[in-house]
């Protein structure tokens, strides 16, 4: 009973920005799976719009928004809700790439709402259409006609042309985002003129083009500008500061003037200069996870290195000569890995070949030697032998048998 009361009150933490309060309370009531099939609609309508804010899965969110699709959902809830939910579909359609779907979803849609005009000028630059992209723009507001212009320049990367479009639109942000274009494609007449225009009604609009001049080296305009600043309001001593550093590049005597107009520096009592110069760059102690300068010591540090320093004796052999030889620094090793033993299987490895193991290899080669040479022998004998006793082809063999 209480999970309409607690959707209403998370959709109004979602339009205030407390998203993570409004996540939590749709999955709260998320997870009891209403039975009402209206607000199990509106549910997902509005868990759909939090997680488009952070995810760019246009399928997912598609395959959820089918759930507001449903005769019995359509049958309860009102005419804009439904006219709502038609419009978020077609949006999530259009993110994922599905224009035609996209178009016969906001079609469908009876009465529009206001914002459905801008997914038509989307449609209408998404085919390349300057006819009707141009008609769709006639339809809107004439600042959020400029708006579409400026973005739709952006996303061609015409640059100029978006800056000019966000130049016509009289707020703060707009030209402040419109001097940064032209500085940023090295149009810098035109950031000026937009920011000069500016600065008699937004004040801020100086420290961005003194900022601007003293990026391209105009040091002369930036003096000028924090001196008016600075002729405003006599105790802003950040004008003060930057009025100097810009007036040092071309009026040294008149920047030691107005340095002198700067508030004095008071280093603490107990900081010593001379020992901070003289102390190297700072290291990080590992065993205190902090930084210390390489020159500090600390208390007690002193026996602490002296410890650290002292190495530690070498163990020799007993009955060992220091006038001999050294002792193999590898005696620690099991004699298979020392390098010593390595060699001397390398060179064992060479001579092994065939045979039975733990056969004699000298009398295996003399047994495989005395074998072929009874296997040639055996060769020489057969040929011999059918050489005494051949008889050319057809001829008969002589009766050798005596007459009686």
């Amino acid at each position: 009973e209480m999970a309409p009361l607690v959707v209403l009150d998370a959709f109004l933490d979602h339009k205030e920005g407390r998203r993570d309060e409004a996540r939590g309370k749709y999955s709260e009531v998320s997870k009891q799976r209403p039975s009402d099939p209206a607000l199990a609609a509106v549910l997902v309508n509005n868990m759909v719009c939090l997680e488009e804010e952070t995810t760019t899965r246009a399928f997912d969110l598609n395959k959820k928004m089918k759930a507001t699709t449903g005769t019995m959902a359509q049958r309860k809830m009102t005419a804009g809700q439904r006219d709502i939910m038609a419009l978020n579909r077609a949006i999530i359609l259009f993110k994922a790439g599905r224009i035609d779907a996209c178009r016969e979803e906001l079609a469908a849609i009876k009465t529009p709402p206001a914002s459905a005009k801008l997914l038509e000028v989307c449609l209408a630059a998404a085919s390349d259409d300057k006819t009707q992209l141009a008609a769709q723009l006639a339809k809107l507001d004439k600042e959020e006609a400029t708006f579409v212009r400026a973005q739709h320049a952006l996303d061609a990367k015409d640059l100029q042309t978006a800056a000019e479009e966000l130049r016509s639109i009289n707020r703060p942000a707009c030209l402040s985002t419109a001097a940064d274009i032209f500085s940023k494609i090295g149009n810098y007449d035109d950031a000026v003129a937009t920011l000069a225009s500016a600065s008699a009604t937004y004040p801020e609009a100086k420290l961005q083009l003194a900022a601007i001049n003293m990026a391209h080296g105009k040091t002369e305009q930036v003096a000028a500008v924090y001196q008016e600043i600075l002729d405003a309001d006599p105790t802003n001593i950040d004008a003060l500061a930057h009025l100097v550093d810009a007036v040092v590049q071309f009026d040294l005597p008149r920047a030691q003037t107005l340095a002198a107009r700067l508030p004095a520096l008071h280093a603490p009592a107990d900081i010593d200069a001379a020992a901070l110069e003289a102390a190297g760059a700072p290291t990080r102690d590992a065993a205190a996870g902090g930084t210390a300068a390489a020159g500090a010591v600390a208390p007690g540090a002193g026996e602490d290195a002296k410890k650290r320093k002292r190495r530690k004796k070498k163990r020799l052999p007993k009955n060992f000569d220091p006038s001999g030889p050294l002792p193999d620094p590898e005696r620690w090793l099991p004699k298979h890995e020392r390098a010593a033993f390595k060699k001397r299987r390398k060179q064992h490895q060479k001579d092994v070949s065939k045979g039975a193991q733990g056969a004699d290899m000298a009398a295996v080669a003399k047994q495989e030697k005395a074998q072929d040479a009874r296997r040639s022998q055996a060769d020489t004998a057969v040929d011999s032998g059918a050489t005494a006793n051949s008889r050319p082809k057809g001829s008969k063999k002589k009766n050798t048998r005596k007459k009686r």
